[in-house]
């Protein structure tokens, strides 16, 4: 019998989703930090793997998430933020919408969300080249995220 790749059926994704929130719900560290991180999706994103893998990494070393999910409008964004008032924002950009528009959603959330640090991680983070406004950050590998979190 010869080698085989896997290829995930239909169901695939939806199996290492489930997998991910469960080990995001049982996670137990005895580290305590104060902070709070509110993990989201813009409208037009849908890919939550990569977000819930950063939620699971946050939650293991004691940061608490706020995990709003995907296809979240700015408006509420800005509600959430405004009410919870997180130490950080973060999302992760896998493969957003055709109709998503990189400039305009930094320009969004540079205006409606100025009093939080925004951080991104994700493909697209690694072919944008114009200057970033204030209090956004990219996180272009898993190694600058991973050293991210160890110093929140």
């Amino acid at each position: 019998m010869g080698y085989q790749s896997y290829k995930p059926g239909p169901g695939a994704p939806g199996i290492i989703r489930q997998k991910l929130i469960t080990g995001i719900e049982t996670t137990f560290t005895h580290i305590n930090t104060n902070k709070l991180v509110l993990l989201f999706l813009p409208e037009g994103e849908h890919h939550e793997l990569g977000l819930l893998y950063i939620c699971y990494l946050l939650k293991s070393r004691g940061i608490k998430t706020l995990y709003l999910g995907a296809d979240v409008p700015v408006n509420d964004l800005e509600f959430v933020s405004k009410f919870k008032k997180p130490d950080y924002l973060y999302t992760h950009l896998t493969s957003a919408a055709g109709n998503f528009n990189f400039d305009k959603f930094l320009t969004q959330a540079h205006a409606r969300l100025e009093n939080f640090p925004l951080v991104i991680s994700g493909q697209l983070t690694s072919t944008y080249k114009k200057q970033l406004p204030p209090k956004i950050s990219f996180k272009t590998s898993l190694q600058e995220v991973i050293d991210y979190i160890s110093v929140i």
